[in-house]
């Protein structure tokens, strides 16, 4: 049985080597050419860095098994994350309860009110009780309006723009366990995982093992449509050739999907193209010294025209980078934001 994988980011590869190993012929197209998506990295100072910043939490361990599997295991690395907040013109650590009383640029009492919601909130099991509920109502039933304007509300405008009202809860819950899960204990910062040499190493380990499973592996070429054959299988269609193919696996994102296969039952078809996406510009900087002493910086300023500044080499030592410093400053935008039409 010859299976397509259409998509060759971490998603993809995985799918590939997961059904080769079942015994399925497998083919992978990837229209980029290089692997890996948003989680390729590019060469600096004798190693790389990606091109968007990226770590993982320690509740991912499918994936942290993944790389133990395929033998990198040992490049995974648990460093400490030092955290801060951006409000009234100065940083503001946020490592832990502790951090979150000093918060100065609210009075006490919403001081009192944040914690005690988040404290709530990391204990919280039955999530599908929040599946429609929106987080903006919620946290400012639970805050107040004061408190969660300066806070979760300036990180929820941050973050969704003009949908910031249409998140909901369940979303904002996910973030708070994943931060809860990376932390020791609650006066404790938290510790995410990194690849030394970058997360090209997970991708071009991943490569390896599907290749070596009999996995065949095409960059620089995309279908233009997958048909469904006549009696059973499907047809890929691309701008030189047509293959057939017994079962296709699209890792892609779901308008593409809707692209690709133009037969798809209309409600179903309507459902992926009716789904509305968040982008994101993120720009990279390369300094001669530190910007702060913060990883993960986030912005509340509407007047800023960015929402977070991540601060990778004070996650990664510069000394793995030839003492160069490097600094992603992130704003997350709707697809017609005018930013996406500038240089």
């Amino acid at each position: 049985m010859h299976v397509a994988v259409i998509g060759g980011g971490i998603t993809g590869l995985t799918a590939a080597y997961r059904l080769a190993q079942k015994g399925f012929q497998v083919t992978l197209w990837e229209r980029g050419e290089l692997l890996g998506g948003q989680a390729n990295a590019f060469p600096v100072a004798g190693t790389a860095i990606e091109r968007f910043y990226h770590h993982l939490f320690q509740s991912d361990r499918e994936i942290v098994a993944l790389a133990v599997e395929i033998g990198i295991g040992d490049r995974l690395l648990w460093l400490p994350s030092n955290v801060g907040y951006f409000a009234d013109g100065r940083i503001w650590p946020l490592n832990g309860a502790l951090d979150l009383m000093r918060l100065g640029f609210i009075p006490i009492q919403d001081r009192i009110r944040v914690g005690l919601v988040t404290a709530y909130l990391q204990r919280v099991r039955n999530w599908k009780r929040f599946e429609h509920v929106t987080a903006a109502s919620w946290l400012r039933r639970a805050l107040g309006n004061r408190a969660y304007d300066r806070t979760f509300g300036a990180q929820l405008r941050a973050k969704f723009g003009r949908y910031h009202d249409r998140v909901a809860i369940v979303w904002f819950w996910g973030k708070i366990w994943l931060r809860t899960t990376s932390r020791r204990s609650p006066l404790e910062g938290e510790r995410l995982g990194y690849f030394r040499g970058s997360f090209n190493v997970l991708i071009d380990a991943l490569a390896a093992a599907a290749r070596s499973a009999g996995v065949t592996v095409v960059t620089g070429k995309g279908p233009n449509e997958l048909r469904a054959a006549e009696r059973s299988g499907w047809e890929i269609v691309f701008d030189d050739e047509s293959i057939a193919v017994d079962a296709v696996v699209v890792t892609t994102p779901s308008p593409v999907l809707a692209r690709l296969v133009p037969a798809l039952p209309p409600p179903y078809r309507e459902t992926l193209s009716g789904l509305e996406y968040e982008a994101a510009v993120v720009a990279l900087l390369q300094l001669d010294r530190p910007l702060s002493d913060i990883y993960w910086l986030n912005v509340a300023d509407d007047d800023l025209p960015f929402t977070g500044v991540i601060e990778h080499t004070n996650f990664m030592s510069p000394d793995d980078y030839g003492g160069k410093r490097f600094v992603y400053l992130s704003k997350y935008l709707e697809p017609d934001h005018p930013f996406f039409a500038m240089s």
